[in-house]
């Protein structure tokens, strides 16, 4: 006997064995048991998706002897012959090679004719839209009133080319991508039947190439099991020409920690290994579409691990960029230098100018976890009080007498409240403050006046975001406003861009 392919051999008998088409099956059924089928059909919908096998379990049950609640029996004569492909009612037409005008004809005079040993002679016309013009004419009429023994049912990938007169005449049932959990569901049945055996990681794999149909599937696993008797995310990285697990989390561990020469690295890596640059970007595509999933979800999956690593603004950001380079690729001499790129631009979301917020954000999150991990560890990230921050000590202007000049207003018992409620009190009120004004250098304070050192740049640039926050904190507090100048170790004097004025 001649081999069959696993699609083949595990093709659906019944209605009950059909994944992810459940209202089609019971309407089909209920035409069954009622004995009112329609005149002609059409299936349409995504390859591999059981618009043919529909058909052909529909056939049988039409022409079943003994019909269990709209199913085929599977143990008559008829359902046995429907199932070998030799039931002579049940007529199986591909419209790619019989696709003209002699056949369409051939087809209007034979369905006249009486069946031979079922109640209905049954046209299954698949990939229809590829009949020409004239052959459409020519079925017209037939498959607007064909004889009370006669159904069609035709299948098509492409119902747009199907002409409206032909889909007006025929009652039309959409199929669906099947969802990967019932593709998964459907490969593990095969695999108890074939004695094989898969990980779970590499069933979701292979669910995932798919895409929703479950012919693929089959085929993809029928190419998994040549290699052996248990299945693994490596073998079917290897038959897809796709990256393997561990390479990709190799390229996630270095990429989430914002390491730009590991991520490249990994990333020749695995293009040096024969991966191409398009195929990959669709990966970390997909492992970037997971971890969004699981941050905002807190669905479980493979990639669940890294949810904690990212922000929803960089997951985000970072799918929306490897996108539109993977757009670039197709036209490109160097596709791989495109990839990477993409991948370093991600990295650096501060070089965005549409994404300086988001930058901001991120990096913010990024220092607080640095943070919590070294209290964790036990070493103190930063000064806590505003009395174990350094003060830089200036030195005065010296009078005639030889001692300091006077600097402050006669209310100086009340001059440095401002940068202490800073550095103490607001932290405590808003832990996203911590960061930045925990890290603030006093150089001096007075009645209308504050100095402070920051050499992050970053850091100065929160801070001007945050004038408005500050101005009603201090009105809030004290019922004034202060001028804030920012400098930093390297500077002499004051760029206009380090300045927080705050004023009425």
């Amino acid at each position: 006997m001649a081999y069959k392919a696993l699609y083949r051999q595990f093709r659906p008998r019944r209605f009950g064995d059909l994944k992810g088409q459940e209202l089609i099956t019971r309407i089909l059924r209920n035409q069954i048991i009622q004995n009112e089928p329609a005149h002609a059909y059409i299936f349409s919908g995504p390859r591999g998706t059981g618009k043919t096998s529909t058909a052909k379990i529909f056939a049988a049950a039409l022409n079943c002897e003994n019909p269990e609640n709209g199913e085929p029996c599977l143990k008559c004569q008829n359902c046995i012959a429907a199932l070998n492909d030799s039931m002579i009612d049940i007529i199986e037409m591909d419209a790619a090679s019989n696709n003209g005008v002699d056949n369409a004809r051939d087809i209007r005079d034979k369905a006249g004719l009486l069946p031979t040993r079922g109640r209905y002679k049954v046209y299954i016309i698949d990939e229809v839209h590829m009949l020409t013009g004239p052959a459409f004419n020519a079925l017209l009429k037939t498959i607007e009133e064909p004889p009370e023994h006669v159904v069609f049912i035709l299948a098509t990938t492409e119902l747009d080319a199907v002409p409206k007169t032909v889909l007006s005449r025929c009652l039309r049932f959409d199929f669906k991508f099947i969802d990967r959990k019932l593709v998964i569901e459907r490969m593990k049945e095969v695999l108890r039947t074939t004695g094989m055996t898969a990980d779970d990681d590499a069933l979701w794999d292979i669910a995932d190439a798919s895409e929703g149909a479950m012919r693929d599937a089959l085929t993809m696993l029928e190419k998994c099991c040549a290699f052996g008797v248990n299945i693994d995310s490596d073998i079917v990285a290897s038959v897809l020409g796709r990256a393997s697990n561990i390479a990709l989390r190799g390229f996630m561990d270095c990429y989430s920690r914002y390491d730009e020469r590991g991520s490249i690295l990994k990333l020749r890596e695995i293009l040096a290994s024969g991966i191409e640059s398009g195929p990959l970007a669709v990966q970390l595509t997909d492992i970037l579409e997971k971890i969004l999933v699981s941050v905002v979800t807190g669905e479980e999956n493979a990639w669940s691990g890294y949810k904690d690593e990212f922000s929803k603004e960089r997951l985000i950001r970072s799918m929306d960029i490897i996108s539109d380079a993977q757009s670039k690729m197709r036209y490109v001499s160097r596709p791989d230098a495109v990839l990477e790129g993409a991948v370093l631009k991600t990295m650096i979301p501060m070089n965005d100018e549409k994404a300086l917020s988001g930058g901001l954000i991120e990096t913010i999150r990024r220092l607080e976890k640095k943070i919590s991990e070294l209290e964790r560890n036990g070493l103190k990230a930063a000064p806590e009080t505003a009395e174990e921050i350094p003060v830089r000590q200036e030195k005065r202007p010296q009078n005639k007498k030889g001692s300091p000049a006077q600097e402050v207003s006669e209310d100086a018992g009340r001059e440095g409240e401002f940068f202490t409620y800073l550095t103490k009190e607001l932290i405590k009120k808003d832990k996203s403050y911590a960061p930045f004004f925990s890290r603030l250098e006093l150089i001096r304070e007075d009645s209308s006046q504050i100095a402070v050192r920051c050499d992050n740049p970053m850091f100065r640039n929160f801070l001007s975001l945050k004038a408005d926050d500050l101005n009603r904190e201090m009105d809030q507090k004290f019922g004034r406003h202060k001028l804030i100048t920012i400098s930093s170790a390297n500077e002499e004097k004051l760029s206009p861009t380090d300045e927080i004025v705050i004023i009425d």
